[in-house]
């Protein structure tokens, strides 16, 4: 999903638009956006891709983990 660059979009003319399109049930559009962006870092960031790797294949190939179990 899209969200903004930075949070100066809430200072700019369409900060109402940003406020109705993002907001949740229980929780803001700045405080959504925010776990957009933590999110967004630990799955697209250089650190984040790493740490997936390193528990796909921590046991092994789970290619060759799943043949050999059955």
């Amino acid at each position: 999903m899209y969200q903004p660059a930075s949070f100066s979009v809430f200072d700019s003319p369409i900060k109402e638009d940003i406020k109705k399109n993002f907001r949740g049930a229980n929780i803001s559009a700045k405080e959504k956006i925010q776990i957009y962006k933590i999110a967004s870092e630990l799955a697209v960031s250089g650190f984040g891709s790493r740490h997936e790797l390193y528990e796909r294949y921590y046991a092994g190939d789970p290619l060759f983990l799943r043949i050999n179990s059955q």
